[in-house]
């Protein structure tokens, strides 16, 4: 297979990726997934701790789930995201199709990956964003 197979997930460039998801074992899947495609990832397990991650570290793409402890805090760590690094790069990932959801996009994130999504997606999504964000 060539670099520019199809077939081949789009890599990272070593960029950095804040995985927030109260689910122990789905962050850690999730993690290993995003370093093996050559991402630098940073891991929490609530908003604030999110938030902690966030005020210390050079974040490029924040990617959380919607929905932590039974509420739709994914979207609060959003919009606090965007107010500490309006440059930053946010993916909201939910497997609800609620109402808020499209309003959420346009308002706080960059795209919405609905669960169950295929590595494949993941890794085109987040290429295609970190490759258009603005420096």
């Amino acid at each position: 297979m060539t670099r520019d197979d199809p077939a081949q997930p789009p890599v990272g460039h070593g960029e950095t990726i804040l995985v927030t998801e109260d689910t122990d074992n789905l962050r850690a899947m999730l993690a290993e997934m995003l370093v093996g495609l050559g991402y630098k990832v940073l891991q929490a397990a609530s908003v604030s701790a999110a938030l902690a991650v966030l005020a210390d570290q050079k974040v490029d793409l924040l990617l959380s789930d919607v929905v932590m402890g039974g509420q739709t805090g994914g979207i609060e760590l959003a919009r606090a995201a965007r107010a500490i690094d309006p440059n930053m790069r946010i993916v909201l990932m939910s497997g609800y199709m609620e109402h808020f959801l499209p309003r959420a996009h346009s308002e706080v994130c960059d795209a919405i990956l609905m669960k169950p999504y295929r590595r494949h997606e993941l890794a085109s999504r987040l290429r295609e964003l970190l490759d258009t964000r603005v420096s």
